[in-house]
């Protein structure tokens, strides 16, 4: 996004440096003119591309807030069937031993 407005305000700075670097760059003018005529092509590709990654970020936002109220809702029905087992057991069903390991030797 930055790109596409850096270049909409000033294309020119852009080709000053490819023109001044030329050699460092590997470029001749004749690639440099052939980047000027693909710059509109170049703009479009960058705002399909910040168009596409906009999108994602909603869509991924929307399941992330999905699986969040899913983790809920089973961690609630967990928590439910526990306390319903927990209630149904009597006296004679309650384990002999709880859950502390410390008789064991």
């Amino acid at each position: 996004m930055f790109v596409i407005i850096a270049l909409l305000a000033d294309p020119d700075t852009c080709f000053n440096y490819l023109t001044a670097n030329q050699s460092v760059l590997y470029l001749n003018d004749a690639s440099i003119a052939i980047i000027r005529m693909w710059l509109p092509a170049i703009y479009i590709a960058f705002a399909c591309l910040a168009v596409v990654e906009t999108c994602r970020f909603f869509v991924l936002r929307k399941l992330r807030d999905t699986l969040l109220r899913y983790d809920a809702a089973q961690r609630s029905i967990t928590e439910r069937s526990k306390q319903q087992q927990d209630s149904n057991r009597t006296i004679l069903t309650a384990p002999l031993l709880e859950d502390d390991p410390s008789w064991v030797v």
